[in-house]
């Protein structure tokens, strides 16, 4: 806790605070209301954003503790914990678990401890007490627990944020701010924080409550769109290729000109402004990979170059003239002997400064490139080149004249174990294990899937089905989509009609969710389907029929957002969104809640059970309760703490 008095609350914009500071209920002796269950029925504001909280990473801890005089003469009791209360029962909460979001009232079971919490009390030299992790924590990750004969009611809901008050004492919250003695004594936290306020106008809080009704939140279901968003610029032959970054921010997107040559322009999601077009293509863009921090990308065209870009900084507030891209953007590229067909970043830094790149090219070899970021420039380095099959024979070029026998990469894709997909343009999956020790690259083969449906036929693209990405859903140039299981040799668990893909590379795109199925095709309109079934879904919404071909579709991974390109003469790309009426929209509004918790408050009248009488100590009633908050490494931890005013 590095912050333990209301006294230091006033400072707490002058440091980057790393935990959350404690704060407290009002009191609640069970002496005074004559019940047998505590029941404290008051809200507790944490000052953060929902996406933060409702994040598979945060994890809430509970901890009933009780008050007792006759344990507390007893200082080294060992039932009493380094605070000096007796721990009763424990309970966690997920606010986004396997379930999905415990938006709304949640019963959590309580749990009996396990392990004394004095074994893990800690302190510095100094004396005072070094907090890692609560101890209940400990409890938690224990595999085996013991089930407590009780539960704890608690309440999830959003809500805005209060204004910020202006007070003369001490403050006694974040939202509170305190004056000096006379008015030109103002601390440089207000100062800011007053510059700020005149900053942010009401045209600039419209648009931040805009881009909040368009979020889609961990563990939230895709909706589908309902109107259009944008009509963004392309260029006098079409869109080829659009990819929105893992951030939901930026959407690229590859515009060809009369002449074949590609620029990337690359529009921020927020006003669909365009922020930079990106000059170095001399040819058609096949394929474009974001970084997983949407601060590089990377793009592979027919001119045998791949290209690697830095994307300007957020607070760049005028767009870069197209000139001026190559010298402020522009990394590095590296050189093919034919058309880059695709190519992916590896998912993490493995060392400083350095990033791994894969690309596929029409040579049948795949190639791993080393990016090491200097002060003066980048220096590339190809670390490997391994073919698609390893062949005992290689035959001359001279010989090789039949293009349809060619085999070459055509998609990749990685997933979270940094393995490896690669589509080729024969309609085989090989499966390759990407694994970096030391510094040192090593690649190995795990195996082949062959499925007789589309073999002979190119796959277009290679999608993972969200979230744990057992399936892979293969694209190829037979008029279907496949989705297939890779550990059972590529056997075939669902199929898609509809879209035409017998010529172009017509691409797809699952749902952040999983539950929808995407398309381009090639007679001029999307097609949308229902992931599980297979059944289709309308488009009518798309409004979107042209006599070109429908290239590309993305699907944005942290707004309602979908995105729709044609190759076909200045058409504009299309983004469509979807916006919530409020922001309770999808989980209920207050209303709501409110009747929830008065409806749980009348049937849980009698479901909690008293307390079990311990044999060897006679507990006094509950009295006081306290609320503090504890930030791990790992985890979002809180503890609910009972305790006795004297």
């Amino acid at each position: 806790e590095k912050i333990t008095c209301a006294n230091q609350m006033k400072s707490l914009d002058d440091f980057a605070c790393e935990t959350i500071p404690p704060f407290c209920s009002n009191a609640n002796d069970l002496r005074v209301t004559g019940r047998f269950r505590a029941i404290w029925n008051e809200a507790v504001l944490i000052n953060e954003s929902p996406a933060k909280v409702f994040n598979e990473n945060t994890l809430i801890l509970f901890e009933i503790l009780d008050f007792s005089k006759e344990l507390l003469a007893q200082k080294k009791h060992e039932l009493l914990d380094h605070d000096g209360y007796y721990r009763v029962a424990w309970a966690y909460l997920r606010p986004h678990g396997c379930a999905g979001n415990h938006q709304g009232t949640n019963k959590l079971q309580l749990y009996r401890y396990k392990f004394r919490a004095r074994d893990y009390h800690r302190e510095n030299k100094d004396g005072s007490v070094l907090h890692v992790a609560p101890a209940v924590y400990f409890d938690f990750v224990w595999p085996t627990k013991t089930k407590y004969s009780g539960y704890l009611t608690v309440t999830l809901s959003e809500m805005d944020p209060p204004k910020v008050e202006d007070v003369t004492q001490p403050p006694k919250n974040v939202f509170q701010r305190e004056l000096g003695l006379r008015n030109n004594q103002l601390s440089k936290s207000r100062m800011r924080r007053d510059i700020a306020e005149e900053e942010d106008t009401d045209e600039s809080k419209r648009k931040k409550k805009q881009l909040l009704l368009r979020r889609r939140f961990a563990g939230e279901e895709c909706i589908l769109p309902e109107k259009v968003l944008f009509k963004l610029p392309s260029e006098r032959l079409g869109c080829f290729r659009i990819s929105f970054s893992p951030n939901g921010r930026l959407l690229a997107a590859a515009c060809t000109r009369e002449n074949s040559r590609t620029v990337v322009k690359v529009f921020e999601m927020e006003q669909g402004e365009l922020i930079v077009t990106l000059k170095g293509h001399r040819n058609l863009v096949h394929d474009m990979a974001w970084d997983s921090e949407s601060e590089y990308l990377l793009t592979a065209g027919s001119d045998y170059a791949l290209n690697l870009w830095r994307m300007p900084p957020e607070t760049s507030a005028e767009e870069i003239d197209e000139d001026e891209s190559e010298r402020i953007c522009f990394m590095t590229t590296a050189d093919h002997p034919g058309y880059v067909y695709c190519c992916r970043f590896f998912q993490e830094k493995y060392r400083e400064n350095r990033k791994l790149l894969i690309s596929g090219c029409f040579d049948g070899l795949v190639r791993f490139w080393m990016m090491e970021m200097e002060i003066n420039g980048v220096r590339g380095v190809m670390l490997q080149e391994l073919p698609l099959e390893i062949e005992k024979v290689h035959r001359p070029k001279e010989e090789s004249t039949n293009l349809l026998d060619h085999r070459h990469p055509n998609a990749m894709v990685l997933d979270e174990n940094d393995r490896l997909y690669i589509g080729d343009s024969l309609g085989y999956v090989h499966v390759w294990d990407v694994e970096v020790r030391h510094g040192q690259l090593t690649i190995n083969r795990l195996h082949k899937i062959k499925g007789k449906e589309i073999l002979g036929d190119p796959i277009n693209s290679l999608n993972l089905h969200p979230p744990d990405n057992k399936l892979l859903v293969v694209h190829s140039r037979d008029n279907f989509i496949r989705t297939i299981d890779p550990k059972q040799k590529g056997e075939v668990i669902q199929r898609y009609f509809g879209s035409k893909s017998s010529k172009a590379m017509v691409r797809s795109v699952v749902s952040p969710d999983g539950s929808y199925l995407l398309s381009g095709s090639e007679d001029g309109r999307p097609h949308l389907w229902w992931f599980t079934s297979g059944a289709p879904i309308g488009t009518e919404f798309f409004e979107l029929s042209v006599k070109g071909l429908v290239s590309d579709v993305a699907w944005n991974n942290e707004y309602n957002m979908i995105a729709v390109c044609t190759f076909s003469a200045e058409f504009p790309i299309l983004v469509y969104v979807h916006e919530k009426q409020d922001i309770f929209e999808e989980m209920g509004t207050r209303k709501k809640v409110k009747r929830n918790l008065l409806e749980e408050e009348k049937d849980d009248e009698e479901v909690l059970s008293r307390e079990e009488n311990e044999e060897d100590v006679d507990l006094k009633p509950v009295s006081y309760t306290h609320l503090r908050a504890h930030e791990t490494p790992e985890h979002l931890v809180c503890r609910l703490l009972l305790e006795k005013k004297k």
